[in-house]
């Protein structure tokens, strides 16, 4: 299994034999096997990892428990409890591998004397500063007990001297939940509150309170929560050096549901062997030489995710990277979602889609997006980058805000499909106005030949035009239609084969005889309906013939009407030039024309109907985008304030612009005809500006209030009242978006000086940013070299700070040249990578936290430089 780093390990470090409580409590006595088994008994029922003994100035007695609990499997650090000269109760804890003769040699050395095997005390002519000193000396470490209470070191309040030495007073033990729950004035000193017991590093604090029995095991301040990267005294040492980061009472148990990556495998050209990697919940740090792949390892995970980039340089050089080093590659990435409670895989091959599969291995509906929505990724000066463009920076506040329901682009997509619909309504309404036009033309021009003396013929020869169009051709269509479907019945029934049903078709079946009987009424079925329609082909000739005998005789009539009415034509003067035969012809074509012209008016009325309805649902949408744009803004405005007032409170403050973003406005003008940049520079110096009113402007046609309310020229004026329905539809679809101004305390608490982000440095601008990005979140934080562009005591005097307090909720994951990250903010897992060969690995022994002994002297020469700058470097910052 690969190592995952440091974790939290449940701890009793008071725990004293079968004899304490009838030695020192006056209770019961023990049987000492019983007492054992039910200690271990109860360790396992309260998950109990590690165990310190600690009787009163005797380890023999212990000596079978600690074998017991070893076989067990839980980790044992021998040691015992001695009252100081100054009778300070003070708790001695060794390394697992001390046995019971050095312990007792260590004893009789910690008592001021000899050890005498007849003399069992806990008190010793040692001052407690001694006994702390000599214990470091011998590989162990100490912590001052019960400190609030009787033989506590403060107790008396004339210790002060002792409390301030910090390196022999690293850890202390409190019998209350939380220190919260003290007494105000040791409240106040353990806190570092009280100038009198000030220190420069706070003193950590454990519950461990003595175990008299088994069942107290149970209780809430007999076990804290440590963390460590295997139980070890200096991964005790680490956590009293560092009680914020790795000590947890059991009020404050530590939590762990976040969303994180849990595990990655990946082969590559670059990683020809496999790499294999379980990563840490909480501060995940990858150090190394350059070029041993730190930045390739990154990139593929931002690859494996499909993830996207914050600029356009990182894309291309993400690109070319991976096409050097990952062009045959495979990832696959183990992940927990909080949103959904569950473990997924994800798997992508170089040039494929990325797969997403359930704990089951079956394929989810669920993209990476869906499952880690708020994963942010950002390689190498790509932080810089992003800081570049004032549009980017609301986004980073946009996905701390998860219950904020973004319509925006539902609305706009509804507006899309009205336009499109719209526009085909104006087209129809376009073309029947035009034929309304036409057809007002034409009786107008009909009116004038009807006073020519025609009107009764001409209203005749529109009869009999109508009798045809209306009647015989009518007749003629649906006629003809039946006759077609008559004809394909007629062959689906000749075409019908029942030989499938004779026997010997039937043989091989269990139901021949059944089956058979099938045959007889299918063939009576399809003799009727032969003979069915023989009497319809009949019933056919006999409607044709007498069909013909009425077609003939209407025509009859129509030829006397035509007749009649050449006679009348012929006797028609010329009109204006015309024949009269031009005339009749032209009055013919008019009457035809307009009896298919019926019905438009009741089309315009129907087309004018829907474009009012479809209007007034685009004013509707219009109305709801601009109400769900203000509740976003609202949304992320509060949230602004919300920061400054706490997290970023001293550091920076961020104000949210409403319509700040103009680029899409921008966009859209710059398509125009004779618009250029700088004939778009107004849409900047407009502070109003609102696309709602814009499009109200562009509709009024009024040039002058045009060019006086927006400040633009005559020209663009022009241009901008010419634009289309369309184009003025597709405008006010436009949506500008909030923009983030950022403002950096460049001055000190006490004196702030504000800077807006663009006024900035490269390096302060990323120092803004990279603020922002560490703030609360459930998903995941990858990046490659945060401390690009940023210098050492911002790193360790700020981002760290922020890393330590949001680790616990949120994984990150960083490779970093720097040792700030990983030693101040106390990652949890430190990975080594390193490159033989041309091949890049990471060792499992080389993966850990900073207590790991075999780890840590590589990283103190990889980020350091050696132990001894290592050692000043945390002393400096008292860490």
């Amino acid at each position: 299994m690969q190592p995952s780093g440091a974790k939290f390990y449940k701890c009793a470090l008071q725990v004293n034999s079968y004899r304490y409580n009838n030695d020192y409590r006056g209770g019961e006595l023990f049987d000492e096997t019983e007492y054992n088994q039910k200690i271990i008994e109860m360790c396992r029922k309260e998950s109990i990892d590690v165990i310190g003994l600690a009787e009163h100035g005797d380890v023999d007695s212990t000596e079978n428990l600690r074998k017991e609990l070893g076989k067990a499997g839980i980790t044992v650090f021998p040691g015992f409890e001695l009252c100081s000269a100054e009778k300070i109760h003070i708790i001695c804890l060794f390394p697992p591998d001390k046995d019971a003769s050095w312990l007792n040699q260590s004893l009789g050395t910690l008592q001021g004397s000899a050890f005498n095997p007849i003399r069992k005390t806990d008190s010793s002519s040692l001052t407690y500063l001694d006994i702390a000193q000599k214990v470091i000396d011998g590989g162990g470490i100490t912590y001052a007990a019960h400190i609030e209470e009787e033989n506590g070191l403060l107790y008396e309040g004339t210790f002060t001297h002792i409390w301030r030495e910090e390196k022999l007073i690293m850890g202390v033990q409190i019998n209350k939940r939380t220190v919260e729950q003290l007494d105000l004035k040791y409240n106040r000193i353990i806190k570092n509150k009280d100038v009198n017991y000030k220190r420069d590093r706070k003193v950590a604090v454990i519950n461990s309170k003595d175990i008299e029995k088994p069942e107290t095991l149970a209780e809430e301040n007999a076990t804290c929560w440590i963390k460590m990267d295997k139980p070890s005294i200096e991964g005790l040492r680490q956590a009293f050096l560092d009680g914020d980061s790795r000590i947890r009472l059991n009020a404050h148990k530590p939590e762990d549901e976040h969303s994180k990556l849990l595990s990655i495998s990946l082969q590559s050209i670059f990683f020809p062997d496999g790499l294999e990697l379980t990563f840490n919940s909480n501060l995940n740090a990858l150090i190394g030489g350059r070029g041993t792949g730190k930045s390739t390892l990154i990139e593929c995970l931002r690859y494996g995710m499909d993830l996207a980039f914050h600029s356009e340089k990182a894309q291309s050089r993400a690109k070319e990277l991976l096409k050097g080093n990952f062009s045959d590659g495979k990832i696959s990435i183990s992940v927990y979602s909080s949103r959904y409670s569950k473990e997924y895989l994800i798997e992508r091959l170089y040039g494929q889609p990325p797969v997403v599969k359930n704990e089951d291995g079956s394929l989810s509906n669920l993209s990476v997006k869906d499952i880690l929505p708020e994963i942010e990724i950002f390689g190498q000066n790509e932080i810089f980058e992003f800081a570049e463009k004032r549009e980017n920076h609301v986004k980073i506040l946009e996905k701390f805000l998860p219950q904020l329901d973004n319509r925006i682009p539902d609305i706009q997509s509804e507006l899309s499909e009205n336009r499109a619909k719209l526009l085909q309504v104006f087209k129809k309404i376009d073309d029947l106005e035009n034929q309304k036009n036409r057809e007002k033309k034409l009786r107008e021009r009909q009116k004038n030949l009807q006073e020519l003396g025609l009107d009764k013929k001409f209203k005749e020869q529109d009869t009999y035009n109508r009798e045809r169009e209306r009647i015989l051709n009518r007749s003629d269509k649906e006629y003809s239609n039946i006759n077609e479907r008559f004809i394909e019945f007629t062959d689906a029934i000749n075409e019908t084969d029942i030989q499938y049903l004779e026997k010997n078709s039937l043989n091989d079946l269990i139901n021949t005889d059944i089956l058979h009987k099938l045959k007889p009424i299918w063939q009576d079925y399809l003799d009727a309906v032969k003979r069915y329609i023989q009497q319809i082909k009949q019933a056919g000739q006999d409607f044709e013939h007498k069909y013909d005998n009425i077609k003939t005789e209407w025509s009859s009539n129509l030829d006397i009407f035509n007749k009649e009415f050449e006679k009348l034509i012929r006797k028609l003067p010329d009109t204006a030039g015309r024949k009269g035969s031009d005339i009749a012809r032209e009055f013919s074509n008019i009457s035809r024309e307009l009896a298919a012209a019926q019905g438009v008016e009741n089309d315009f009325k129907k087309q004018e109907k829907l474009k009012n309805e479809l209007v007034i649902f685009r004013n509707k949408l219009l109305h709801e985008l601009d109400i769900t744009v203000q509740d976003r803004y609202d949304q992320i405005s509060k949230k602004a304030k919300k920061l400054n007032r706490n997290e970023l409170s001293g550091k920076m403050k961020v104000d949210v612009r409403i319509r700040g973003n103009r680029s899409r406005l921008k966009n859209f003008l710059m398509r125009l005809p004779g618009i250029g940049e700088r004939k778009i520079e107004w849409v900047d110096g407009k502070e109003d500006l609102t696309i709602r009113q814009f499009v109200l402007d562009l509709r009024s046609g009024d040039k002058n209030r045009l060019r006086d309310a927006y400040n633009i020229t005559t020209a663009t004026a022009e241009v901008l009242t010419a634009l289309t329905r369309e184009q003025l539809m597709e405008l006010e679809e436009i949506v500008l978006d909030e923009t983030l101004e950022i403002m950096l305390n460049i001055g000190t608490q006490n004196e702030p000086n504000y800077k807006d982000i663009q006024d900035l440095s490269s390096g302060q601008k990323c120092t803004a940013i990279l603020n922002l990005l560490l703030l609360e979140s459930k998903d995941p934080l990858i990046i490659d070299q945060p401390e690009d562009n940023l210098d050492n005591a911002f790193i360790a005097e700020n981002i760290v700070t922020e890393l330590r307090k949001q680790k616990e909720t949120r994984q990150f994951v960083f490779s970093t040249h720097n040792a700030n990250i990983p030693v101040f903010g106390d990652a949890e897992w430190i990975a080594v990578m390193q490159i033989t060969m041309g091949i890049t690995s990471i060792d499992n022994n080389h993966i850990g936290s900073i207590d790991n002994v075999v780890l840590r002297p590589i990283v103190e020469n990889i980020l350091e430089g050696g132990k001894q700058a290592f050692e000043m470097r945390r002393l400096k910052y008292n860490f």
